[in-house]
């Protein structure tokens, strides 16, 4: 008996081992054949690359730390928040909920919400750089203080946005105003699905499911788990079967129905809302040298089909509830984008000028009073 459980220990761990190999070698170079780029030749450059780390040390030291508050947990219905973290540049409480820049000389009057995705949490940025921490500058220095909290997490569809709105609506007294900016998720999340209204890797949540119904359903799963593998294992769409302009309609169809439910969900809590659809890289009219190696590099397809998501949703019906900011950088000339989505503190803070005055506007409206200051601007 103990040979035979010796010899099964061995072959269990020569065959693990043999699974992270063929895993790391998959995963470098040998996976499926990548999406094609809009330049075949091009290499992405590093985000810590673009000009405004470089000139800024504070933000040079900004990735390790924001390598160590990745870490996330499961949440229902929304998949996931971050964990808690506390750091020189990055503060996340125990709601997932990372801090925002507030005001000491007067208090608040108002409180707004801003939910979307990475972009809205502030991916490259310091706490009081993120786009909630401009617009609650802003609204400050216009005198009309918020208080301004951040909801927005990594890869959450405008979908995941409204659910955790809804869920901590439960629990949080209703705001004032919920600001949703987002748009390039439910674009991106589209393209890997092949279909609208999913959340990003849908498709590995599909494997993953009911894994834990038995021993040998664990053990086909734990290969997937594996990046490499999965590559292999998971449903991959071929881009070129896509029909890109329907998928568009279909993308910017689901976005406009959730603006729908967030207004009507909204509104029973007494709570207003105004959407911004977020610009990237792919609508900047002259980009600098170093986001030019970034559109290189990325790939065609997307590039696609959020441009022709840009183009229907600028035609979709105008409201007071919705801005539409694809063209907010055209007389930007500097690097605003580390990525095709991400922002530096400049790009952060003109996507809040761009959206303070339609706030103070509301605002204005609810106290009765038009004649709210306008921010200052650079």
């Amino acid at each position: 008996m103990l040979r035979w459980l010796r010899d099964a220990w061995v072959i269990a761990g020569i065959t693990l081992l043999l699974v992270l190999v063929v895993d790391a070698v998959l995963n470098n170079g040998f996976g499926p054949e990548p999406w094609p780029a809009v330049d075949p030749d091009a290499v992405a450059p590093d985000r810590a690359d673009a000009e405004f780390f470089q000139t800024d040390p504070k933000l040079m030291q900004y990735w390790q730390e924001h390598g160590a508050a990745r870490a996330m947990r499961w949440t229902p219905y929304v998949y996931w928040r971050r964990q808690p973290h506390a750091g020189e540049q990055i503060n996340v409480d125990d709601e997932g909920i990372r801090r925002s820049w507030t005001s000491a000389e007067r208090e608040p009057g108002w409180t707004l919400w801003v939910a979307g995705g990475s972009s809205v949490w502030g991916t490259g940025v310091d706490d009081d750089s993120t786009v909630p921490s401009w617009i609650a500058r802003l609204l400050a220095e216009a005198g009309e203080p918020a208080q301004v909290i951040n909801l927005g997490e990594s890869g959450y569809v405008t979908g995941q946005s409204l659910a955790f709105v809804q869920e901590r609506l439960r629990h949080a007294e209703s705001p004032d105003l919920v600001l949703f900016l987002e748009g390039a998720n439910d674009v991106f999340a589209a393209l890997q699905a092949g279909r609208a209204g999913v959340p990003q890797n849908e498709g590995n949540r599909t494997l993953d499911f009911r894994t834990t119904d038995g021993v040998e359903k664990w053990i086909m799963a734990f290969p997937r788990a594996l990046e490499g593998i999965r590559g292999f294992v998971a449903p991959v769409v071929d881009p070129d079967s896509l029909d890109l302009d329907a998928l568009a309609a279909d993308v910017v169809s689901v976005y406009l129905e959730n603006r729908r439910q967030a207004r009507a969900v909204l509104a029973v809590h007494g709570s207003d809302t105004l959407h911004a659809w977020q610009p990237t890289i792919f609508g900047r009219f002259e980009p600098s040298a170093f986001e030019q190696q970034v559109l290189g590099a990325s790939l065609q397809h997307h590039r696609d089909l959020q441009q022709r998501a840009d183009a229907r949703i600028s035609v979709s019906p105008a409201d007071d509830h919705q801005l539409v900011l694809t063209n907010v950088f055209d007389r930007v000339r500097e690097t605003v984008f580390m990525d095709p989505l991400h922002l530096g503190p400049g790009g952060n803070r003109t996507i809040a000028a761009a959206v303070v005055p339609s706030l103070l506007e509301w605002r204005a409206l609810q106290v009765g009073d038009g004649s709210l200051a306008e921010p200052a601007t650079e």
